[in-house]
């Protein structure tokens, strides 16, 4: 009886072939396997990852949140020393002005001593004016050294910066006293010396 080579080798291959598929049905179901067990372990990696995220953000916007309130304190500590600054400087100018005024004030009076001694008037009239401009121009001068220490004083300017158009007109008014002391206290020793 001859051998049948051809189905032998046919059979042997067939069997090849069939422990082929089964380890490779049984490769896919272990990974199928695989998949279905590894999907519950990736989800709560992925919540992990998705709470560090959140966290992340949150803590970025709490970060620029204090930023911009950082910034917006800043902003109006640099406006409140910009307006004392400006309150500083104005002050100085008053400063300025009064002193001008009080060495008018001196310079007039001076005046007005000499113009009694060169007037030399015996008229009741010019006396009187004479008189009552010299005491207007010395009350300019005191009404000018009075309000010095009000005008530059370091706390005046801070409640100022609160209440800025109520001590803007006060200072005003202070100011403006001596000046219109000292103009009027010239208008009656001029008319003292024109009579």
């Amino acid at each position: 009886m001859p051998i049948p080579w051809l189905r032998l080798l046919d059979l042997a291959l067939g069997v090849t072939n069939l422990a082929q598929s089964r380890g490779a049905r049984d490769e896919r179901d272990e990974r199928a396997r695989d998949d279905e067990t590894s999907g519950p372990r990736q989800t709560p990696l992925a919540g992990v990852v998705a709470a560090a995220l959140r966290e992340v953000l949150e803590r970025d916007a709490r970060r620029m949140q204090m930023l911009r309130e950082k910034a917006e304190a800043d902003r109006q500590r640099a406006e409140g020393a910009l307006r004392v600054e400006l309150l500083r400087q104005a002050a100085d100018r008053e400063v300025g002005r009064l002193r001008l005024i009080a060495g008018c004030a001196v310079v007039s009076w001076i005046a007005s001593m000499v113009a009694i001694v060169w007037l030399n008037s015996d008229d009741l009239a010019v006396r009187i004016l004479l008189g009552g401009g010299m005491l207007l121009e010395i009350a300019a001068l005191a009404s000018a050294v009075l309000a010095l220490p009000g005008i530059g004083d370091p706390l005046n300017l801070l409640a100022a910066v609160d209440d800025m158009a109520a001590k803007r007109d006060e200072r005003a008014a202070r100011t403006q006293a001596p000046l219109w002391l000292l103009v009027s206290g010239l208008v009656l020793v001029g008319l003292a010396v024109v009579l």
